[in-house]
């Protein structure tokens, strides 16, 4: 697979596929953060939340081509995520 291949899927998946699967990124992933801070006893925010989840996407099969189309997708939304939560 291509680099331009691997983040044209990733942008499809992040920005229509798993939007209309799962709902909107900002609400499941803050959701996520709010589970993990109460079950961490530590603050989790958006950003956060991608980045591990990224680590794990690092842990699995690297000639798994989902595995670096999904840590792109993650990296885009931790990327937003960020500028979100900078602007406040």
């Amino acid at each position: 697979m291509k680099r331009g291949e691997i983040l044209d899927e990733a942008k499809l998946l992040v920005t229509q596929v798993r939007e209309q699967e799962h709902g909107d990124p900002d609400i499941v992933y803050d959701a996520v953060a709010a589970v993990w801070s109460a079950y961490l006893n530590i603050p989790i925010d958006r950003t956060m939340v991608f980045v591990m989840l990224m680590m794990m996407k690092f842990c699995r099969d690297p000639r798994n081509k989902d595995n670096w189309v999904d840590i792109a997708g993650y990296a885009a939304l931790a990327g937003e995520a960020n500028d979100a939560e900078r602007k406040g």
